[in-house]
């Protein structure tokens, strides 16, 4: 649980960074914030991070630390894993500083949170919102606010100043930043000693938990050797060891090598079935809601497109409306039409749909293979609409994606078709991803090569 002292000190700093949001002295201020998807991985890690590089921070320094969280207060329940990650944690949702508590901008330059700088952590460029030039990620006014970044997605080659500036393959940024801060590699090298508390224990853990499930990339999953280091280190300072309620790391602690003890692992692998199990409960929320819940925007030569993550079949979705008089085929023109109003509302040009979810025999009802789709939607009156629709073919074939014919294609009787007629005609298609391992880090990719190569020229995330 969260010591009073912790508690504390995010009142503390939520109350006074958001005072110099409202007086125009921000300028101090470095705000450790995560990606716009808004899962746990960029909770704790920004959490994790603007406590840590306070401690780091010399005495003599006027800078200050706060963390942000993308997701409006009212949405916090659109992931449940997040909100019983938190509870679990000692940490109450009104400590949070979210993306609604910022002063909204009266007059241009229309960014957000003018004159702090950032630490990126769960992603390497700075998004649209604190950009004052969003239609440019290499404004290099804007650039120069980024003063760090710690992430593990593919490096966009921006902010190339930033320092520290580590980009590294893992299965959870949280991973890095507890790597960053407390030297939790296998080799032991802990530099200097950080208060670290159980909740910010147990929150990194919760990431490194639900992202890699500690399955090692050697064996088919997500956790690098960094990652089992860093929950190694981790696991005796959290609520799931028989620790006190804070602790401290430094270089003659043996957490850093020592392996966990099995009654903490199995209390931690226990904590997140239950995160797991909250994660997945998610089929009660509308079409809209799932597809804003884990959503990333992208811009790339003036094309805006999005991708969103739903942990359910769109089979799922589909039959979420019970009446038998809803035609199959018309249940995926309907569910379309869904993502076509999702795309007006965000203004995009395309939107992207990447399913996950474990397969059930319809026979048996047994758990059978864990499967992916990928659905996309081009808006027809968007610039570029006839160029864009060579995405559809790149994708194809991709190395990758591996796409492949729909496995519910029979059943529906659809796989793609539009609205309209010609050049200006909305067009989708769905698809079964072939490659099932291939999240929205390989997608994302992918996504941005069809786009220049159909459009040309360069972007980056919006």
């Amino acid at each position: 649980m969260a010591t009073p002292t912790y508690l504390d000190k995010l009142a503390r700093d939520k109350r006074d960074f958001v005072a110099a949001l409202d007086t125009g002295t921000a300028q101090h201020w470095v705000v450790a914030v995560g990606n716009e998807a808004g899962d746990l991985d960029s909770l704790a890690s920004a959490l994790a991070y603007a406590h840590f590089a306070a401690q780091r921070e010399p005495a003599s320094s006027a800078r200050r630390f706060v963390p942000l969280v993308l997701t409006a207060r009212t949405d916090l329940h659109l992931r449940p894993e997040n909100v019983l990650a938190l509870e679990a944690a000692g940490v109450t949702s009104d400590l949070l500083v979210t993306i609604d508590d910022l002063p909204k901008p009266s007059s241009p330059p229309s960014t957000l949170a003018p004159g702090a700088s950032f630490a990126l952590v769960d992603h390497n460029s700075l998004l649209a919102p604190f950009r004052s030039n969003p239609s440019d990620p290499s404004d290099p006014t804007d650039d120069a606010r980024v003063a760090s970044i710690v992430d593990h997605h593919a490096d966009e080659g921006r902010h190339l100043g930033a320092s520290p500036r580590r980009i590294e393959v893992t299965g959870s940024c949280a991973s890095l930043v507890a790597d960053h801060f407390l030297g939790t590699a296998a080799d032991g090298n802990v530099h200097g000693e950080l208060d670290v508390p159980t909740a910010l224990a147990d929150l990194l853990l919760s990431s490194i938990m639900i992202d890699t499930r500690l399955k090692l990339v050697a064996d088919g999953g997500k956790a690098t050797p960094l990652d089992v280091s860093a929950l190694h280190a981790l696991l005796p300072l959290s609520s799931f060891a028989t620790s006190t309620t804070s602790s401290s790391i430094n270089a003659s602690s043996p957490s850093a090598t020592d392996p966990p003890s099995s009654a903490a692992l199995a209390a931690l692998k226990a904590h997140n079935d239950r995160l797991g199990r909250a994660k997945e409960d998610v089929a009660h929320l509308s079409a809209r809601d799932l597809l804003r819940r884990d959503y990333k925007e992208y811009l790339v030569s003036g094309v805006r497109y999005g991708l969103s993550t739903v942990p359910l079949a769109l089979s799922t979705l589909l039959e979420a409306d019970p009446s038998p008089s809803i035609a199959r085929a018309d249940r995926v023109t309907q569910l379309v039409a869904a993502v076509r109003t999702w795309m007006d509302e965000r203004e995009l040009d395309m939107a992207g749909v990447l399913t996950s979810y474990v397969h059930v025999k319809r026979k048996s009802g047994k758990e059978g293979k864990h499967r992916r789709e990928f659905a996309l939607v081009l808006r027809g009156r968007a610039a570029n609409a006839a160029a864009l629709e060579g995405v559809f073919e790149t994708l194809e074939g991709d190395d990758v994606l591996e796409l492949k014919e729909w496995k519910d294609a029979s059943e529906y009787g659809v796989a793609e078709g539009g609205w309209g007629e010609g050049e200006r005609a909305d067009r989708w298609r769905i698809w079964q991803q072939g490659n099932d391992r291939a999240t929205r880090k390989q997608v994302a990719p992918s996504m941005k090569g069809a786009v220049e190569l159909a459009v040309g020229a360069e972007g980056g995330e919006a």
